[in-house]
């Protein structure tokens, strides 16, 4: 539970950072919650003003905790073309906490987030899970039959040599739903000069539970990263230059977390950046690829074009398709399995896209697209794949 004068804090910080907003409404055409309701309150607009009121209520007084609020994706859409540069993310984040001891999460949300903080456990009931996945509710059925990579077993330690070396962060559901994607990755990271240096003990990045509103919960795991980095460093022969993330998703949390102690970086952006990939000689790829850009994807500094895109670019012969930027695709942490129906709906413009060309290869670069998007295709659409696994095909 909150305490008084923590909940004082975050309602001061609450109204200094929601009195910036205009009120002009230049976010509500870039907002995929109020295309989706056309309601005012499913507005970055709307929900500025009831975290106004969430921040001056008294307990007593709960008026402002309106669906609203929890529907809200966190795309960052209107925070980017905000004119008078609110920061909507940190706004919600706050919100969130304050609001999460008097709604108690439901038990959902307060079963994953319990599980993926628990690696052990979390693998140990996915492999259950999917030996039962045809008993499951038809939501939870369709997300555990999207993880079609098998499981990967314990990574053999290999001794280090004098090549350069980075980290792979691995985190929770990703680490078994992109397995193919890591397995990729190591294989172009060895080819480019690369050696990975494994690092026990990591865990979830938190960004599932702060975006439910668990702050606490959120540092405690980057806490427990923050542990299993710093045994790494006392003890690596070679100490690594850099920690790379996968999942677009995961990399603001991690950045947070452990780029105070190394740099961050999303592996398609370190790549393209600190490796001689754009000088390699690939194989001609003569496919269609139908390219999916997360909202949490964003351009590497300096560059206008996303590391996905510009990565498959380097590909000769290879057609890109790019999914036309309509808002998030709901999956949006759990908001897929919180809220399955709006998720579907804003699910459906991005797969209609993908299934005017069922010939060709489908990709998207954070995990929880993935899963949600590939969990709602159907059992005959080809499968969601990491750009990663494209380039490592033709190399």
């Amino acid at each position: 539970m909150i305490s008084p004068p923590a909940a004082d804090d975050l309602r001061g910080e609450i109204r200094a950072l929601a009195d910036a907003c205009v009120l002009c409404g230049q976010c509500l055409p870039v907002c995929p919650t109020y295309g989706l309701d056309q309601r005012e309150a499913e507005s970055p607009r709307g929900r500025i003003m009831l975290m106004q009121q969430l921040a001056a209520q008294t307990e007593a007084d709960r008026h402002a905790d309106s669906d609203a609020l929890d529907h809200c994706l966190s795309c960052g859409r209107c925070e980017a073309m905000c004119p008078a540069k609110v920061r909507f993310g940190r706004l919600m984040d706050l919100s969130r906490r304050l609001r999460r001891p008097r709604r108690s999460a439901s038990r959902t949300m307060r079963g994953v987030l319990f599980v993926v903080a628990r690696p052990v456990l979390l693998a140990r009931l996915l492999r259950l899970a999917r030996l039962t996945a045809r008993w499951l509710p038809g939501r939870w059925m369709r997300v555990l039959r999207a993880l079609q990579e098998p499981i990967a077993g314990p990574e053999a330690v290999a001794l280090a040599d004098r090549r350069p070396a980075v980290i792979l962060f691995e985190g929770c559901v990703e680490r078994h739903a992109e397995a193919a994607a890591f397995a990729a990755l190591r294989r172009i990271l060895d080819r480019l000069g690369w050696q990975v240096i494994p690092m026990p003990m990591q865990g979830c990045c938190g960004a599932l539970a702060r975006h439910a509103g668990d702050a606490l919960g959120a540092d405690r795991l980057a806490q427990a990263n923050q542990r299993a980095l710093a045994a790494l460093l006392a003890s690596a022969p070679v100490s690594p230059s850099f920690v790379l993330t996968l999942s677009t998703g995961c990399h603001s949390e991690v950045e947070d977390a452990l780029g105070k102690h190394v740099p961050v970086l999303e592996a398609m952006a370190f790549l393209l950046a600190h490796t001689p990939l754009r000088a390699w000689p690939f194989r001609p790829s003569n496919i269609d690829v139908v390219v999916h850009s997360p909202c949490t994807a964003r351009p590497s500094s300096g560059r206008r074009q996303l590391a996905a895109e510009e990565m498959l670019c380097l590909l000769p012969g290879l057609r890109l398709h790019r999914i036309a930027p309509q808002g998030c695709c709901g999956a949006a942490g759990a908001h897929m399995l919180q809220f399955p129906q709006r998720a579907e709906q804003l699910a459906a413009p991005v797969l209609a896209q993908f299934s005017s060309r069922p010939e060709a290869r489908w990709c998207t670069s954070n995990v929880g697209c993935h899963l949600h998007l590939q969990s709602l295709a159907g059992a005959k659409a080809p499968p969601l794949q990491h750009p990663l696994v494209l380039i490592d095909e033709a190399m």
